[in-house]
């Protein structure tokens, strides 16, 4: 057995420091301190001792999870991940994250749903976007699919036409057809399905403007052309040509607008 001689505060706001007979043998948060009632002149055996730290390391992993959780909501899997990035043992972690659950500072099921209707009303994320973003934090799959069935075809619709309709409203030096190419493949990554990319790009679509074409098509093959400059005559028009196909433009306008570059060197 060893006696507790005294008793002193840290700097650091609540937290003591204890001394078993007349030597520093560990430190305590406060609350472990009053819940186990120490004083001068407690005695205590190894596996009292044992106990209060085993406490103690709660106490603190407890402070510093509730401190990670106060800036946003957090999952079960993140709080676990930052205890054990402080180097808490597992069942430390485990037993604060029940006590949190307890506390209903953590629930993954009212985070998942709370993350699809930010998700709608944000308009930046389909659903399959909102399930591996969910997945990746640890939430079941159940709470997922339970979260999902706020997110049907209809709004998912309404959610990716929005999209849609921002990115053609902005569409830079792109060709039409390139447009509709980059917000097909923007939608896919945000995660919508085929089904409903499909059904919004039927429905929203670049504003036509022949002009626009036309000045994209001539600015493009010309930088294109000269571009190509040391390659033999056949080829450079091959390449030039395949360069601007890629690119989304017409065929038949590509051989127009070559056919004027190459008589205007002629």
């Amino acid at each position: 057995m060893a006696t507790i001689t005294s008793i002193s505060t840290q700097k650091r706001a609540g937290r003591y420091n204890v001394y078993l007979d007349g030597k520093f043998s560990f430190a305590v948060d406060e609350r472990t301190l009053i819940r186990f009632g120490l004083s001068k002149g407690m005695e205590l055996d190894q596996s009292r001792i044992d106990e209060i730290q085993t406490d103690d390391a709660h106490a603190k992993a407890l402070g510093q999870a509730l401190n990670y959780i106060s800036h946003q909501a957090r999952t079960e899997q993140q709080v676990d991940r930052f205890l054990m990035g402080k180097d808490y043992d597992e069942q430390t972690s485990a037993s604060v994250i029940a006590e949190l659950i307890d506390l209903h500072y953590l629930d993954d099921a009212e985070y998942a749903r709370r993350f699809v209707a930010e998700s709608i009303n944000k308009g930046d994320r389909g659903p399959r976007g909102v399930r591996q973003w969910l997945n990746q934090r640890g939430v079941s799959n159940d709470d997922i699919e339970e979260a999902l069935r706020d997110y049907d075809q209809d709004q998912a619709i309404t959610v990716a036409t929005q999209i849609a309709e921002k990115a053609f409203a902005h569409p830079g030096s792109k060709s039409a057809h390139a447009q509709t190419q980059a917000v097909h493949q923007k939608l896919m990554q945000k995660g919508f399905d085929s089904e409903v990319i499909s059904i919004v790009l039927a429905d929203v679509q670049p504003e036509e403007d022949e002009e626009r074409e036309d000045t994209l098509l001539r600015e493009a093959a010309e930088k294109a052309w000269r571009q190509k400059r040391g390659v033999d005559p056949f080829n450079r028009g091959q390449k030039v040509k395949q360069q601007l196909y890629r690119k989304g433009f017409d065929l038949d306008a590509i051989d127009r607008v070559l056919d004027e570059i190459k008589g205007a060197e002629s």
